[in-house]
């Protein structure tokens, strides 16, 4: 773990991040990730419809305003029968969410393995599951591609808004067949669509909702250190991708970098960015400055506002720097 520690340490002239030998572009599968990364690679498959759902989502708001301003059998049904396919999309997405959230602490485990000393060697398991390593990573950039495109959907909570109001308006007339003063069958449910509006509601549902499930898995197995290693070293993974040019895209490896840098400072006892952190972030933050091109303020942006620590009072004002400098 020597090569971790040069990553973590916190010297005066910054030491680059541990050459770990990771394929995140096309890594053999090994037979004992087999059985895993077939159940993962289902998930995976199915990211690029749900980008589409996504994608092609353009909201119900001119129907849904004209049933506000002039309220009446007519408009309102026009509004319901606009909204509930967008609803039933929604729920599409989220159940996606579920499915993610059902993955990952199985990929967790891989690299939490104890080895027959009964140690946990996090650099040995990562460099004998890099198929696994990149079904992770592929997982946190699709997520961040969701978190990209969702930021410019405005509709999404303002459609779910309404079908929730809708909902509890005509609550006495539901279910049953549709009502001169009330919608038809329920797409989703009370139950269904509260959770389905806590995920909605933030600027980055995916991203809060990996970093959610890394944490509760670490509080779970009590696996803060070998998944907090484990962070590091795929972010130490992309850094180097990055800052070498290799054929990983490096958007991607930008991206996946920035995710597991969030990541490790909500699971980490210290963090990320306090004074007193093992982890040089101003490394990453120039990476990110250097070779993030016009992503650069966003993955700033992410790093900066999905993080726990970066408001602490101990973090150094040359630190918060950076950032100010980058996103003036």
């Amino acid at each position: 773990m020597g090569q971790l520690l040069a990553l973590l340490l916190h010297p005066s002239v910054p030491a680059p991040p541990p050459l770990v030998a990771v394929d995140l572009l096309n890594p053999a599968v090994t037979p004992d990730e087999q059985e895993l990364l077939v159940n993962v690679q289902t998930v995976l498959d199915e990211a690029s419809t749900i980008l589409r759902v996504l994608k092609n989502y353009h909201g119900c708001e001119d129907v849904i305003r004209s049933a506000i301003s002039s309220p009446g059998q007519q408009t309102e049904s026009a509004a319901w029968d606009a909204v509930v396919p967008c609803v039933l999309q929604l729920r599409q997405i989220y159940e996606y969410a579920l499915k993610i959230e059902q993955v990952l602490p199985s990929i967790l485990e891989v690299f939490c393995r104890a080895g027959p000393d009964g140690q946990v060697d996090v650099q040995k398991n990562l460099e004998t599951n890099q198929a696994t390593a990149k079904a992770f990573a592929d997982i946190v950039s699709f997520s961040w591609e969701f978190d990209d495109v969702k930021m410019s959907k405005p509709a999404i909570q303002n459609d779910f808004s309404y079908y929730r109001r809708t909902l509890q308006r005509t609550r006495a007339l539901i279910p049953g067949a549709p009502n001169a003063t009330g919608p038809g069958p329920i797409p989703v449910g009370d139950e269904l669509a509260n959770r389905m509006s806590l995920f909605y509601a933030y600027p980055s549902p995916f991203l809060k909702l990996i970093t959610d499930t890394v944490t509760q898995h670490v509080g779970q197995h009590h696996v803060q250190v070998a998944v907090a290693n484990y962070l590091m070293l795929i972010a130490g993974v992309c850094h180097n991708a990055v800052n070498t040019q290799s054929s990983v895209p490096a958007l991607f490896a930008l991206r996946v970098m920035t995710s597991c840098l969030v990541m490790y400072d909500h699971i980490h006892p210290v963090g990320l960015f306090p004074k007193n952190s093992e982890t040089n972030v101003r490394l990453f933050i120039r990476t990110i400055q250097t070779h993030g091109g016009a992503s650069s303020a966003t993955l700033l942006n992410s790093l900066r506002y999905s993080s726990k620590t970066f408001n602490n009072a101990d973090v150094p004002k040359v630190t918060k720097a950076l950032f100010e400098g980058s996103l003036a």
